[in-house]
């Protein structure tokens, strides 16, 4: 009976978003922390037809609005929240569901609870590590701050492992040095064993709690509410009801992770679809180093694509205090014991370097004839953004701090520049239609072919090619030091799907040449 039950309760939602009735979720109180359209008195929700009589559409206002509530979101939303902002937190997914929480290995910082250490050796490291592609001015500012956001998270209550004195224990990690890279093995990575990202994300979320965030809880964010070239909100679609919701605020952020699923053999959850990208490109902003994209090898496959990665050397008790998730994952989707047995591995995309231009602030950026421009009321921080700390290449253990450090700079950002209360700039009467008629289309759509196919296919094109370079015939070939060092900025047409590549500059100079010196490229050496 429960099947039949669920399958009613189904029929009925689907009728009530197609004969336009108002929903259950328009007309009750708000549930405990999270908001449905009458649940915070105010927000000044309205229906309307002014888009279509067959979508009315709710109308929302607030001070912000953030996209996702990963770390970077939640981040972002409790600290404009924190500052008196009427804030609403859109997400397709409950909080605690979001891809931060599958993070393992810890969030740097130059603590130097194990050996002296210093943010400027930590800055030295991701510059390196980015292959001189990352804005220096952006790395000086996430890791002079790394030490701090650390120690908040440990005031929130992140349980971090420790230290026999009581200290919150650091590991070594990949790329990590001393002394500018003279010095040995850096121990910078503060974790808790192999669940940092758990735990980052549930401390996160209880203390969001304590702020009155209007939370917009499996809403699905469409398109961004774009007019004059500002940014003044998004529209979304209820997952419960199918019911149109625009979200005008005078500041938006998006932080709704990397696009890794757009590959076959994925370590992000199969929700990182490249929300935030996607918006931004239909809204006719650029892209940035799209092309960066980080692979590992921590992939389960059984159709001889692997290979076998050991750990039975190491003493079980290790294992269990160090590694407890890998142990676990291992035997729930590859049946294996670790402690006997190799796991089976296959390369694996991990992490995408690129994303929504920004600068150091959280700042949404363009490029206008040759100059950097900001884009009035836009914000990106976490994956989704590229603002560029990682470069070419993300250090392990710097994602999490990625997202941290930056999801407050949005809400530092924007308070320096907006006051709760100003007024929220209007918007078309018909914004957003664009939106719902794409909405419409694919309602309706009645190819041969299913949606789950069509993505596998995309997923798997081009697996078993090879790309190559050499020199045009007939071209001399730039010498490499002449052309490397650029970001790539990408603009797609979304009505012909034309591409076209545009490049910005590098920043090389730091936020103060006195306190932090610029690290000049060299020979790479490892």
């Amino acid at each position: 009976m429960s099947g039949v039950a669920a399958v009613s309760r189904l029929l009925r939602a689907r009728r009530l978003a197609l004969n336009c009735t108002r929903p259950a979720a328009w007309q009750t109180g708000a549930r405990d922390f999270h908001f449905t359209v009458d649940g915070n008195k105010r927000s000044s929700a309205k229906v309307s037809d002014a888009i279509s009589a067959q979508y009315p559409v709710v109308d929302h206002e607030f001070d912000a609005v953030v996209v996702g509530a990963g770390g970077a979101g939640l981040r972002a939303a409790f600290g404009l929240s924190e500052a008196g902002f009427n804030t609403a937190c859109v997400t397709k997914l409950f909080p605690t569901r979001s891809h931060t929480v599958a993070a393992q290995g810890g969030i740097n910082a130059a603590l130097g609870n194990m050996e002296e250490d210093n943010w400027r050796w930590h800055f030295y490291d991701t510059v390196k590590g980015s292959d001189w592609l990352g804005d220096q001015d952006a790395i000086h500012y996430m890791t002079e701050q790394a030490p701090a956001s650390v120690v908040e998270l440990e005031n929130y209550g992140m349980p971090f492992s420790r230290t026999e004195d009581g200290k919150i224990y650091q590991r070594a990690f990949g790329g990590q040095s001393l002394k500018f890279g003279k010095g040995g093995q850096a121990h910078r990575c503060c974790c808790v064993a192999d669940r940092t990202g758990h735990s980052l994300l549930h401390t996160l979320y209880g203390r969001s709690l304590r702020y009155d965030t209007s939370y917009f809880v499996e809403y699905f964010a469409l398109d961004l509410l774009m007019e004059s070239g500002e940014c003044r909100g998004v529209i979304a679609l209820c997952i419960e009801d199918g019911s149109i919701h625009r979200i005008r605020a005078r500041n938006t952020v998006i932080a709704t992770g990397g696009y890794g699923r757009t590959y076959f053999s994925c370590t992000s959850a199969h929700t990182s679809t490249g929300d935030g990208t996607a918006m931004v490109t239909r809204a006719g902003l650029p892209c940035q180093d799209l092309e960066f994209v980080q692979f590992h090898p921590t992939g389960c496959g059984p159709e001889k694509d692997h290979v076998y990665l050991q750990l039975h050397h190491l003493p079980p008790e290790q294992l269990a205090m160090r590694l407890p998730g890998i142990s676990e994952t291992a035997m729930i989707f590859a049946g294996v014991d670790v402690t006997k047995e190799p796991i089976p591995v296959l390369p694996t995309v991990h992490y995408n370097m690129g994303g929504i231009p920004t600068n150091y602030k959280g700042q949404v950026l363009k490029h206008v004839n040759g100059q950097d421009q900001v884009v009035p009321g836009l914000y990106a921080c976490g994956e989704a953004a590229c603002a560029s700390v990682h470069g070419a290449n993300r250090l392990g253990a710097n994602s999490l701090l990625d997202l941290v450090v930056f999801g407050r700079a949005c809400a530092l950002s924007i308070a320096e520049s907006c006051r709760p209360g100003d007024k929220v700039p209007s918007i078309k009467p018909n914004a957003g239609e664009e939106s719902v008629m794409n909405l419409d289309k694919l309602r309706f759509a009645n190819g041969s072919i299913r949606t789950s196919e069509l993505r596998l296919n995309m997923q798997k094109e081009r697996v078993d090619e090879y790309d190559y370079s050499k020199p045009v015939q007939g071209q001399q070939k730039k010498p490499f030091e002449q052309h490397w060092r650029k970001h790539t900025l990408s603009y797609v047409d979304v009505k012909t799907g034309e591409v076209t590549l545009e490049y910005r500059p590098v920043i090389d100079r730091t936020l103060n040449e006195t306190d932090c010196a610029t690290v000049p490229p060299a020979i790479r050496s490892y």
